[in-house]
């Protein structure tokens, strides 16, 4: 996906991560494979899913891989359920300072293994890498922006996925192309950090 860069690499400003990524989208799309089966391996959360009523709003930071549980809760009675990176908006209260401390190790650490395979690094070596990345770029906005849209994109994928045994799976082959659309905008965003080229 990626080669060293000889030059000067940054990407052209003008071209939005959002083209960039369906730009290589169609290419990876295979890989959507992936998601698509760790989804189908809950196969009882899926049933259960299906069979629930209720609806789940749950935001999502930069991670490794994203599939179907990455944006619905599996159920837990029905109704509405809100849901943070890092748990539930219950559990968030009692556990303010952890809670913090995820976030900001989240951030300063989520290029990491997209370093490794960017870069071909190892795991010690990557980690620092990616700290001395974020340090020296500060991609905030890109950070939190992941949240928000995992957060949008959850709403619509949870009624889908709690519409029926048919709507759950429905939803896992939904979330897969998804769900492989983010790993590609946070492997883009990670290249153009670490000025390494991406091939078109």
């Amino acid at each position: 996906m990626a080669q060293p860069s000889t030059g000067p690499s940054d990407p052209d400003p003008a071209e939005p991560i959002v083209e960039r990524t369906v730009s290589h989208l169609s290419r990876l799309l295979p890989l959507a494979l992936v998601p698509l089966a760790t989804a189908l391996f809950r196969a009882r959360d899926l049933l259960a899913t299906g069979q629930t009523n209720g609806l789940s709003l749950r935001a999502s930071f930069p991670v490794y891989r994203y599939d179907l549980w990455s944006f619905v809760d599996s159920p837990t009675g029905g109704g509405l359920s809100v849901s943070l990176p890092f748990g539930t908006v219950e559990s968030a209260v009692f556990f303010l300072p952890l809670i913090g401390a995820y976030v900001v190790v989240s951030y300063l650490y989520f290029p990491t293994v997209y370093v490794l395979a960017l870069e071909d690094r190892g795991i010690e070596s990557a980690v620092r890498r990616a700290r001395a990345l974020v340090d020296e770029h500060r991609p905030l906005g890109f950070f939190l922006a992941v949240a928000v849209v995992t957060a949008v994109c959850s709403v619509p994928v949870s009624l889908l996925a709690h519409a029926g045994a048919g709507g759950a799976v429905a939803a896992a082959v939904v979330t897969a192309p998804l769900g492989l659309a983010f790993n590609v905008a946070t492997a883009l965003k990670v290249a153009e950090m670490a000025g390494v080229e991406t091939v078109e």
